[in-house]
């Protein structure tokens, strides 16, 4: 047999072994005798050895259903102690998942640091961090030891003791050790990160102060997962070990203090100045990016980044522990220099510039008595979350829609002011408009009517009937979908115009059979863990149940665009949504035209999107179970058609091409893509190759490790 020289190689011989005398008999037997689920795995005609290497990659190497507790690791620090040499030991386990020790040989980094808490005034909320062990440059680094420090105590339990002599002069304060602990347990080339962290006194006291103003879920809800420093750094309350206040980058002189720093990158100054640039005079925006110098002096810049949510809305991150929720709400009750300049960096506290009519602020001691709690909250409260704006509600009571008939739906209006609900018309709001769309098993056509007092009839119990102006194709068959949308008028709250909107109702009605809803691929909540709202359109549209009525596989932005800025973009929901998170890793670009300003043309260039998660992890966004091959069965190409000049067809993807094209968007592979069919009457044949099982699994090329 021949051996593949394949990373995998090595771990698979035993398997192999033992298998061969199975191997040997299937390569005598072809693979038609098989049920059409065939273990022929390369389609060679055969089950032969290469199909059992073919089967041991995939296994090794795929995403599993479930992670393997032997290919885990659980790390957690027990005790800590400092004996006379002022050099810590630290006691801690390292075991599987299933409380086996870890085998040592598998361990690549181990290395701890400790830092101490400075308590400036506990009443007041305000401590802060301050690490023991530095660099030659002044900068919180982790102790030289390594695994030459650890001394076994059986059980998967360890002991490590610092190189480090720390001199320890306020024992009664909290220390926290922290722990970078790297491994690769089944050989795979993908390191598991351990990041243990254990709070006490040095004195042996009891522990009452500590730090968690958010968590790394809270990071990891659009990061997934927060993972610097060569990804073996992983989790929040280790990083802010060591960027605390006193710390700066020794070449460009910014802070890299947590509350700082973070704010500084996700408040991005070049977003923020081309999207916020009218506000001159709110201390925000300066013309300077933030910039640091980091490992082998590679440069971060971080005046790109595209931030998906209001950075107002400090909850996001700011979110406590579990077992510390009232620190959530520090960031409000102890205001810092660093912090909120971190956002206002335009404030220069030094000499008082763009600070309360030149205020000049030496400390932070006096930071909460102008800015209160209250008054903050009041500050960054986002204008559309204000108690101002009405709720409203509207609802899809009853639909009668048949081939040949125009569909007709009877809907009730309210707003809720003050915890008073009561019914609107249409004439009281600023836009009410109903969506039709079918068949639901791929969308193949939408229609939109605008709905006024004149061209519906009110009922005694305050709902309302709309007939749709045009009958639905006599042809027509399938689950029909219904969606409606209500917006408010303007208002102006905080200097900003803003309008509520009403949760779009999506309802399914049968033309033909039996109702069948639209299938549902996406968690719209998971949406909602980066962007926070999603309203769109105008604060029309925010629903995915209506966005994929309208973003359809034959839908194009054509109408939007003027003579000499065709040919069309496509708009359809899976190639739009996975080109728009591609953003800069794009080869190619995607430009949509949206809402006409005026007369001028509206492009929107999703090139700047700077996606923070990783694209390989489907479920991101996705259901389980929903995506991957073959296509649902009714899915529709994806089309770009131009009605101007009668060009007609300008391109066609298949279903499944049309997704994993938007992320591998290169020349060469929508050629492979558009190839495949061509030769094969038309039939996506990407399963063949892609499917689960074969060399090129998508699970294989997408895998991320443990």
């Amino acid at each position: 047999m021949m051996a593949r020289k394949s990373s995998w190689y090595v771990s698979s011989v035993r398997l192999i072994g033992m298998a061969m005398g199975v191997a040997a008999f299937f390569c005598l037997l072809p693979a038609s005798s098989w049920s059409d689920v065939s273990a022929d795995i390369d389609n060679s005609g055969y089950v032969d050895s290469k199909d059992l290497l073919l089967l041991h990659e995939q296994w090794h190497q795929a995403v599993p259903p479930y992670i393997d507790p032997s290919e885990q690791a659980v790390a957690a620090i027990q005790s800590v102690s400092v004996p006379v040499d002022n050099k810590p030991e630290v006691t801690f386990s390292l075991v599987d998942g299933k409380g086996k020790p870890v085998d040592l040989s598998k361990v690549t980094t181990i290395r701890f640091t400790i830092a101490r808490i400075i308590e400036i005034d506990v009443a007041k909320n305000r401590t802060r961090y301050q690490n023991y062990i530095l660099n030659s440059a002044g900068q919180p680094t982790y102790d030289s030891g390594g695994k030459g420090n650890l001394t076994a105590l059986g059980n998967g339990a360890y002991k490590f003791k610092f190189n480090s002599a720390i001199n320890i002069t306020q024992p009664n304060l909290t220390h926290t050790i922290g722990a970078q602990i790297q491994y690769n347990l089944d050989g795979d080339g993908f390191f598991a990160v351990a990041n243990p962290l254990f709070n006490f006194r040095p004195d042996g006291g009891t522990v009452t102060n500590v730090r968690e103003l958010s968590t790394t879920d809270a990071c990891n809800a659009c990061h997934n997962p927060l993972a610097l420093h060569g990804g073996g750094r992983r989790d929040y309350g280790l990083c802010t070990l060591c960027h605390h206040p006193d710390v700066v980058d020794p070449e460009t002189g910014a802070s890299v203090d947590m509350a700082h720093m973070i704010h500084q990158i996700h408040i991005s100054h070049m977003f923020q100045k081309e999207n916020n640039a009218g506000q001159v005079n709110n201390g925000i925006n300066s013309v300077s990016p933030y910039v640091v110098i980091g490992y082998q002096n590679s440069v971060h810049d971080y005046s790109e980044v595209t931030y998906p949510q209001d950075v107002r809305n400090c909850d996001k991150c700011h979110t406590g522990s579990a077992a510390h929720p009232e620190q959530a709400s520090w960031n409000f009750k102890a205001p810092s220099r660093l912090a909120c300049s971190g956002c206002h960096d335009k404030v220069n506290f030094a000499n008082g510039q763009g600070h309360g009519g030149g205020i000049i602020q030496a400390d932070d001691n006096m930071c909460a008595f102008c800015h209160s709690e209250a008054a903050l909250r009041d500050n960054h409260l986002v204008p559309r979350n204000s108690p101002q704006l009405p709720a409203l509600i509207a609802e899809i009571l009853d639909v009668t829609a048949t081939a040949g008939s125009p569909a007709e739906i009877q809907f009730r209006l309210a707003q809720a002011v003050n915890n008073v609900t009561s019914t609107v018309a249409p004439s009281g709001l600023n836009r009410v408009a109903v969506t039709m769309a079918g068949p639901t098993t791929d969308y193949s056509f939408d229609r939109t009517e605008t709905i006024t007092d004149g061209n519906s009839t009110g009922n005694p119990d305050g709902s309302r009937n709309y007939t749709f102006n045009s009958p639905i194709d006599a042809s027509a068959t399938g689950t029909f979908a219904f969606a409606l949308e209500a917006r408010s008028a303007p208002q102006t709250i905080k200097g900003e115009s803003v309008r509520s909107s009403a949760p779009n109702p999506v309802v399914y009605v049968p033309i033909t059979g039996q109702v069948e809803p639209r299938r549902e691929v996406v968690d719209w909540n998971k949406c909602l863990n980066c962007h926070d709202v999603l309203s769109l359109h105008g604060d029309n549209r925010n629903a995915y149940g209506l966005c994929i009525m309208c973003h359809r596989p034959g839908g194009d932005d054509e109408f939007r665009r003027n003579a000499g800025d065709m040919p069309p973009e496509s708009i359809d929901m899976k190639y739009m949504i996975h080109k728009i998170h591609s953003g800069r890793e794009l080869d190619g670009e995607y430009t949509v035209y949206g809402y006409r300003v005026g007369s001028a043309t509206n492009p929107v260039d999703f090139k700047e999107v700077t996606y923070p998660g990783d694209r390989r992890d489907c479920e991101q966004c996705h259901l389980p179970g929903t995506y991957g091959m073959p296509a649902p069965a009714g899915a529709l190409d994806t089309v770009v058609t131009q009605e101007l000049g009668g060009v007609g067809e300008v391109w066609r993807l298949k279903p499944t091409s049309a997704a994993c094209l938007t992320c591998h968007d290169n020349n060469e592979a929508r050629q492979h893509a558009q190839t495949y069919p061509a030769i094969s009457g038309g039939a996506e044949k990407c399963i063949d190759c892609h499917g689960d099982g074969k060399e090129w699994s998508t699970r294989k090329v997408h895998y991320r490790g443990l």
